[in-house]
């Protein structure tokens, strides 16, 4: 954004956050937005929150819309975690309201999402998920002594029948 209009100059005391953001006159702000065919502007995600996995990126927010049109889903963080082969992997943090394979939301993920999008890992949940005062889910809260673990958790390469595409 750029203009007269825009009321931000800087941030107060943090000269290195405002020239993270503000480039010739330009807030660049991160966010990641796609326009259809109509013109309608779509907000996708967050540039930082990009999960690279074998040299594709994956917006988090895509694949958590998508898991929460499942029936059994309330709710949904998606977040990448270290993989030697292909960078970073996605895991999938899903609150239930009633029980469900996490097979079959894998399945879901993979009517909606390019294969490479579909979680390989995912950990159901019963509880809400820590939120912040604007109610955005505190992924950071979901580590364990600091990461996200993928130990004990439902590996879509894993499980039966699968494949290791994509």
């Amino acid at each position: 954004m750029s203009g007269p209009w825009v009321p931000f100059r800087e941030y107060i005391d943090n000269p290195q956050a405002t020239a993270e953001v503000l480039h010739d006159g330009w807030i660049r702000t991160g966010d990641l937005m796609r326009r259809d065919a109509d013109g309608v502007y779509y907000f996708e995600g967050r540039r930082k929150e990009l999960i690279r996995r074998g040299g594709e990126n994956i917006a988090p927010a895509q694949v958590e819309e998508v898991l929460r049109g499942h029936p059994a889903v309330v709710d949904a963080a998606v977040v990448p975690v270290p993989d030697p082969i292909r960078e970073e992997e996605v895991k999938a943090y899903v609150q239930v309201r009633n029980p469900v394979n996490p097979a079959e939301l894998a399945e879901h993920c993979g009517l909606h999402l390019a294969p490479h999008k579909v979680p390989r890992y995912i950990e159901l949940r019963t509880e809400p998920f820590p939120l912040t005062p604007s109610q955005r889910i505190r992924k950071q809260d979901l580590r364990v002594d600091g990461v996200h673990r993928v130990e004990g958790v439902w590996d879509r390469f894993a499980a039966p029948g699968s494949s290791h595409d994509a």
